[in-house]
């Protein structure tokens, strides 16, 4: 029985150091947290940084960034943040406030875009701009992730940035970059390659998401039912918009999931036009990758040619 007790004994003595060990051990540090305002920029986060960060979009996936305010905890998680990615250009305008008291966390990618490339909703506003000194535009066109040639600045760009800001990753960060870059390039190929086959082609828009990625594959765009976010047109841009539509002979209107599609319907039904939707903020393509975005969508735009 004595022997037995101090069999006991001695495991127990055993089990407790065990757990000494284990309650002292120090913790598995957490991945930094990366926040993108808007999903197509999550989509290219996560293939730029693979497994080494977490990555999140705060926009809920039908929401608008023209017309989304944060709640209170949308700003708590902003400031758990190790970085906070952005559009910028006026794109997120009612968390434009949040943003700017987050600080050095804060990348705003539209910095990264030369103002010779942008493009302007007014010939006033571009004049503007020529001479402008800074980079953030009055009157610009904020939908910048739609171009093959804007998004690979933009993986560039970031990939330099968060190598400066996280050096021990920077190896895996570039070699991403590189299998990004050639991902759209590929993506464009087949695109263009595609485009080709259609001559002349035009769309009409309810908002004018996608006029980068119309301009760059040259497709002409003859205008959007709504001249902003949100914004009934005039009876006069109504009449000149179908003028547009039967002297292009347009086929389709585009919509997006995020917004009301109501006004198009409206000019759809006058005109006999095709509703189609694309997805510039891609919550509803199920888009692997950046590139796979920009697929899904011509996908949709080619529906309508």
């Amino acid at each position: 029985m004595r022997r037995i007790a101090i069999l006991f004994i001695m495991i127990m003595i055993v089990l407790c150091l065990l757990m000494s060990c284990k309650l002292n051990a120090p913790k598995a540090k957490e991945k930094p947290l990366i926040i993108t305002t808007i999903y197509p920029y999550e989509l290219l986060v996560r293939e730029l940084t693979d497994t080494l960060f977490t990555v999140e979009t705060l926009l809920p996936a039908n929401a608008s960034p023209h017309t989304w305010s944060p709640a209170p905890q949308d700003i708590v998680k902003l400031q758990k943040a190790d970085v906070i990615i952005a559009n910028g250009l006026g794109l997120e305008t009612n968390l434009e406030k949040t943003l700017a008291k987050t600080g050095t966390k804060l990348i705003t990618v539209s910095d990264y875009i030369k103002k010779d490339k942008l493009i302007y909703q007014h010939k006033d506003d571009e004049h503007a701009a020529e001479n402008a000194d800074e980079q953030k535009y009055e009157g610009a066109n904020p939908h910048i992730w739609t171009s093959p040639e804007l998004l690979t600045d933009i993986v560039i760009e970031l990939s330099e940035e968060l190598s400066r800001r996280f050096p021990m990753h920077k190896t895996a960060l570039e070699r991403n970059a590189r299998q990004i870059i050639m991902e759209l390039f590929q993506s464009e190929s087949k695109i263009r390659s595609e485009r080709n086959e259609y001559e002349n082609p035009a769309v009409i828009t309810l908002h004018d998401a996608f006029v980068y990625f119309l301009q760059y594959f040259d497709i002409e765009h003859i205008g959007s039912v709504q001249p902003s976010a949100g914004k009934d047109p005039a009876p006069q841009q109504l009449k000149e918009l179908a003028d547009k539509i039967k002297s292009k002979g347009i086929k389709a209107i585009f919509i997006e999931p995020q917004m009301n599609p109501r006004p198009a319907e409206v000019l759809s039904e006058e005109m006999g036009l095709k509703v189609l939707q694309y997805d510039d903020l891609g919550t509803v393509l199920g888009a692997e990758t950046i590139a796979d975005y920009l697929c899904k969508n011509w996908e949709a735009i080619k529906a309508g040619l």
